[in-house]
């Protein structure tokens, strides 16, 4: 019975590790990249391995920027654009 009280935690934390591992299934899901364009790109990015496109086929208003290179670094690469709105009245 000790032995059980034992391997039971390893046996939880070994299968939570194994899962992290996994690459993500994304069937049934588009991850967008606001802002990026031109509107036909696509990437992966290597530590989530999810596929972004461009959001530019689903919005027609607002305006795209980047971030600054300085900060590319501290940052995934879905972050490296943007998308703002500077007109309207109720913007995000």
């Amino acid at each position: 019975m000790k032995f059980l009280h034992g391997f039971l935690p390893f046996l939880i934390i070994a299968f939570a590790i194994l899962n992290l591992g996994q690459a993500q299934d994304q069937s049934g899901f588009i991850s967008l990249d606001c802002g990026l364009v031109p509107k036909d790109r696509t990437y992966v990015e290597k530590s989530t391995n999810i596929t972004y496109k461009s959001d530019a086929d689903y919005i027609e208003s607002g305006l795209p920027g980047k971030i600054s290179d300085a900060y590319k670094t501290q940052f995934q690469k879905p972050t490296w654009s943007l998308r703002s709105f500077p007109e309207g009245q109720r913007n995000c």
